[in-house]
């Protein structure tokens, strides 16, 4: 009983949206970035208890010439093997009666030009 409001705080379980983020992105040296969110709260024919967590992979400063992430450059680094890694650690950590959904993030493009 005294070790229950410990329990709730550790990383042991994934309860909220938050600690999905935080155990994809600390379970795998592949993924630099992941948000997670209730898939109900985006759809309306999603199924109660379903979060879907969109991963963004690492992505080395050789990789990216002048600081530039070509959209391209990501999907080169979205390894099949993190992402069944990070599914698996998420559905051995996640509550009873929740369903994780793991995917890769879809990038749109943006430029920005700037005159001073």
């Amino acid at each position: 009983m005294a070790r229950g409001p410990y329990e709730f705080y550790s990383q042991l379980r994934a309860v909220t949206a938050r600690d999905f983020q935080l155990l994809a992105t600390s379970g795998s040296a592949a993924v630099t970035r992941a948000r997670a969110f209730t898939r109900a709260s985006m759809w309306s024919f999603a199924r109660p208890g379903e979060v879907e967590v969109a991963l963004v992979p690492r992505v080395d400063a050789a990789a990216r010439p002048d600081w530039r992430l070509p959209a391209a450059v990501l999907v080169e680094h979205q390894v099949p093997a993190a992402l069944a890694t990070t599914q698996r650690e998420l559905d051995n950590r996640r509550s009873l009666g929740t369903s994780v959904v793991t995917t890769w993030a879809r990038y749109k493009p943006v430029a920005v030009r700037g005159r001073v």
